[in-house]
């Protein structure tokens, strides 16, 4: 499917999508929309009741995540989400403030050897503003293997699907212990779910990146435990969101448990986290799999990753 020109953008008809259980209303040019996905050029465009009544719903979407849908078919981006702040009743002091790991370096070469990803309950705290960044277009095809799991964070690989991401580049990073990052993960996730249910492989990459690049700035603090376990709960319960089929897994959740297993000290005794393990879903398998890598070698070759040579 070709894309549109941005003039032809702007020429083409409208239509008026009712967004969430309330259905507000949102007018979008329908090129806009169409040049995401063929699904969605079919709704807008085709023989569809929707496309002949110019009138489109998507009640299980909220407005914020449809404004962000509609940036991206526009700019090829979006604006990125903001974390909010937990309340005093929502956070004890007492326990949730201690530091347990710091971000995962973007500049981090995985065939360098291991980042040190040790404790420190110093108990940081401070404050900053969140600034976005603009992802850089660095050698995005080539991945390096290591048997470290911070490195594996970095160059995991969905080999049947063929993912690629941008070189890392840290969106923003939580600098407070009082930071709730849970909305920002989520976010991206549901743009990431809506993309892979309408077929939308450029917002679905762009879901994975911003939510790679937010991990990669995410300062783990006892009070952020949850909302990875919210995150992987969402990439584990979601519709559209595919389960395995043989080996493959899907990459949101290859992301996901990757960056568990690095901070498996950090997780392997959280309540929440404990729970999301003994649920039905897939998870706890992933993650068995994952920690494979590192007791059987063998693992990875099974799983289409290469062993690194270190000279």
């Amino acid at each position: 499917m070709a894309s549109p020109s941005f003039g032809e953008v702007l020429h083409s008809k409208q239509v008026t999508f009712l967004i969430g259980p309330e259905e507000t209303p949102i007018i979008v040019h329908a090129g806009a929309i169409a040049r995401l996905s063929a699904p969605l050029d079919r709704l807008v465009n085709g023989k569809m009741l929707e496309a002949q009544e110019n009138v489109a719903c998507f009640k299980d979407l909220e407005v914020q995540d449809f404004e962000r849908i509609c940036e991206f078919s526009y700019r090829g981006t979006y604006t990125l989400p903001k974390s909010e702040r937990f309340s005093d009743a929502e956070v004890d002091a007492a326990t949730q403030m201690f530091h347990l790991a710091d971000p995962i370096s973007p500049y981090f070469m995985p065939y360098f050897g291991a980042h040190n990803c040790e404790d420190d309950s110093s108990g940081k705290e401070s404050e900053g503003d969140h600034e976005e960044s603009t992802p850089t277009t660095a050698n995005t095809s080539v991945f390096c293997d290591s048997l470290s799991p911070i490195a594996s964070f970095w160059s995991f690989t969905n080999p049947n699907q063929d993912a690629r991401l941008e070189w890392p580049v840290v969106s923003f990073e939580n600098t407070s212990w009082r930071e709730n990052f849970a909305p920002v993960f989520l976010a991206h996730a549901r743009l990431y779910a809506f993309a892979e249910q309408y077929l939308a492989p450029a917002l679905k990459m762009r879901a994975l990146q911003n939510v790679r690049n937010t991990l990669a700035g995410y300062t783990l603090f006892v009070s952020g435990l949850e909302a990875v376990v919210q995150l992987a709960r969402f990439a584990y319960e979601r519709d559209y969101i595919p389960d395995r089929e043989g080996r493959s897994v899907d990459p949101l959740r290859q992301l996901i448990v990757a960056y568990v297993v690095a901070h498996h000290k950090h997780f392997r005794n959280y309540s929440g986290h404990r729970q999301l393990l003994e649920g039905w879903n897939e998870y706890a398998t992933d993650v068995l799999d994952y920690i494979a890598i590192w007791f059987d070698p063998d693992t990875i070759h099974e799983r289409g990753r290469t062993r690194p040579s270190h000279s």
